[in-house]
């Protein structure tokens, strides 16, 4: 039963070749055959229009906007939380980083001082007071 069924599909596929080389190509669109790039781009546009010019996206809420970190400052350490390796820390100003490579070995303890920093290409550098840098990202 199966190899008639195969037999059957094989028999099929040179009709659906023969059916699909009658049947007409769509033709191009009159604007295709303009050789000139500005002047095919005019056809397009006074046959569809012009596309709309874009949006400006709105300014977010001043609430949902981060208000901006100094270049440098000091805060002390509120709370210490592990996180699959990496430290997530709470600073006494409010403010959550977290980690973002481990291959830091810095050792940080409640209470303890940390220096913040800008470092290269917008990330930041938190040090303790063995001076050791961990680069971090601001969670909150």
């Amino acid at each position: 039963m199966i190899q008639g069924r195969i037999f059957s599909a094989w028999a099929v596929i040179p009709l659906l070749a023969l059916w699909a080389r009658d049947v007409p190509a769509a033709a191009p669109h009159h604007c295709a055959m303009v050789s000139s790039d500005a002047e095919r781009l005019a056809c397009y546009d006074r046959t569809f229009g012009t596309p709309a010019a874009p949006k400006p996206l709105p300014d977010p809420p001043a609430a949902l906007r981060p208000e901006p970190v100094p270049e440098k400052f000091t805060a002390a350490v509120s709370k210490i939380e592990w996180r699959s390796g990496l430290f997530v820390v709470t600073l006494d100003n409010g403010q959550t980083w977290i980690q973002s490579e481990r291959d830091s070995r810095i050792q940080l303890e409640p209470e303890e001082t940390v220096t913040v920093r800008r470092a290269s290409l917008g990330s930041y550098l938190l040090a303790g007071k063995q001076g050791i840098a961990a680069r971090v990202k601001r969670l909150r």
